[in-house]
């Protein structure tokens, strides 16, 4: 009998190294809310998060499209040049893209009568942030122990202005800042690295090798976009509203959960490539690695999301004190979707990204999109942000079912 295949006691490693420094890397920025929650004020507080989840949008645009096939790509590449041309094609396809994506923020931020316009303006540092450090490179590259220093290093000079200079109102300029900054910082730090691993290859690269690119992506650029940009869809309905003390109230929750889930995001990530690679040099024994995996991912979430729900209340108060002790019941919902959404952003992840399912996983992901919208629409004006969490567990619901009956018929036909 064969032995079923392990993962790789390196990818274990800096799969291990980039869980520990993300998490200390979202703990950083979590012990900075404090200080503006209370210098800010509520409503001070929900326009910088307002801003920064606005901008965020157009960082997903930028990101969420390319990354993932890109690192895909480059995990199965059979040769340095093939995985460098990957590299310069998502880079330039990006660049162009970040043009026209921050122009469209700034329109709807124009339109948006709770935020003021310079916190916006100041927010798009990120996209820039995004541009100079494409950590996706380096999680599939396997050098998480590197890129989790360098983060790190971003994450506390942007601390240290938020702890330094942050003290009234007045200053939420400065938050959106420091907080816009944290990855320009780490990308100037890795560039010259990123420089030097392309030198070899640089005289063969073709430069119009991103056009096929885009070419080749196009049918999940849109899909992956909006499905990851519904992540905002709750802050900016909220805002648009006029209601910032909600808006203030939901951010304080949303932070923590997203938080949560952009590091269960790193995990995903790191795996994907070793079972892309799986899936070419050994398809017979990736299903039952797959399931293995997911069980575990499932068992680790379900304590960790139970202990989360038990302790919700004292961790709003050490984290923001009274003045967001109403956002219990909020965060005691998202840490449900957090345990739902995990689940189902693993599955789709290890089953279609993996296996270059494009077309099943922009079908997934319009559904997310489109369901997202409108039961968020529709819970937030039942009851603000208590029924736009509501909703969102009940769109994981609705698409956990979605993507087990897209895995169930592709399997049916072999594609899986």
């Amino acid at each position: 009998m064969k032995r079923i295949p392990s993962v790789e006691p390196n990818l274990i490693r800096e799969t291990s190294w980039l869980v520990l420094f993300q998490a200390l890397g979202l703990l950083i920025p979590l012990a900075t809310l404090p200080v503006m929650a209370r210098s800010l004020h509520v409503l001070g507080f929900g326009q910088v998060m307002l801003a920064q989840i606005l901008v965020s949008v157009g960082v997903t645009f930028v990101d969420a499209g390319f990354n993932t096939e890109s690192q895909r790509r480059v995990a199965i590449a059979a040769s340095t040049l093939e995985a460098h041309q990957a590299l310069v094609d998502n880079i330039i396809a990006r660049s162009i893209s970040a043009i026209f994506i921050c122009l469209i923020v700034l329109i709807v931020a124009w339109f948006l009568p709770s935020l003021p316009f310079n916190l916006v303006l100041i927010s798009l540092l990120l996209v820039l942030g995004t541009l100079l450090f494409p950590q996706w490179w380096f999680v599939v590259k396997h050098e998480g122990f590197k890129m989790g220093i360098v983060a790190t290093i971003g994450r506390l000079l942007s601390a240290a202005v938020i702890i330094a200079f942050v003290h009234t109102k007045d200053d939420a300029w400065i938050a959106a800042l420091a907080m816009s900054t944290a990855t320009v910082f780490s990308g100037l730090i890795m560039f010259p690295q990123l420089k030097r691993q392309l030198s070899p290859s640089k005289t063969q690269i073709n430069l119009q090798g991103w056009k096929q690119y885009l070419r080749d992506i196009k049918p999940t650029i849109f899909s992956s976009f909006f499905a990851n940009a519904s992540s905002s869809v709750p802050a900016i309905l909220l805002g648009t509203l006029g209601n910032g003390i909600q808006t203030g109230l939901y951010t304080a929750s949303d932070r923590l959960t997203r938080a949560a889930a952009y590091l269960i995001g790193f995990i995903e990530q790191s795996l994907m490539g070793f079972m892309a690679k799986l899936g070419q040099t050994n398809p017979t024994h990736l299903s039952k690695i797959r399931k293995r995996i997911l069980t575990g991912i499932a068992l680790v979430m379900l304590i960790a999301c139970t202990a989360g729900i038990a302790l919700a209340g004292w961790v709003l108060e050490l984290l923001y004190g009274q003045a967001f002790s109403s956002s219990k019941t909020i965060l005691q919902i998202l840490i449900a979707w957090l345990f739902l959404y995990s689940i189902r952003k693993a599955g789709t992840t290890f089953f279609f990204v993996a296996m270059g399912k494009l077309t099943e996983l922009s079908r997934s992901q319009w559904a997310e999109a489109i369901m997202v919208l409108l039961f968020c629409a529709l819970g937030g004006y039942w009851d603000n942000a208590v029924g736009i969490a509501i909703a969102l567990c009940l769109v994981e619901l609705f698409l956990i079912a979605f993507v087990t009956k897209k895995w169930m018929d592709n399997k049916r036909r072999g594609h899986l």
